[in-house]
């Protein structure tokens, strides 16, 4: 039999509503985040609110690619950029 096949486009929308940078899954300067997400996949549509959670996203100015972000091979069609600048304050 094996594994059932993907098919479709997944929206994911999340409103971060506070932040803090703590360590975590990306290490000693990790991205934590509380809010609300949207899913939507073949007109089903799921929302929720999350609180303090580990991101995964360095907290360090660089760019990141799929394969950092999910730290495996994804399958065609996947991909994910994050890129974090360091914005000084005035």
């Amino acid at each position: 039999m094996g594994a059932p096949k993907f098919n479709g486009a997944v929206h994911i929308s999340i409103e971060i509503t506070d932040w803090y940078i703590a360590p975590g899954s990306a290490g000693p300067q990790t991205f934590f985040a509380s809010g609300e997400e949207t899913d939507s996949f073949r007109g089903q549509r799921d929302t929720f609110d999350f609180t303090d959670m580990d991101t995964g996203v360095p907290a360090v100015p660089g760019h990141s690619s799929t394969d950092e972000i999910f730290a495996f091979d994804t399958p065609p069609g996947v991909a994910a950029q994050i890129q974090v600048a360091y914005k000084p304050a005035h």
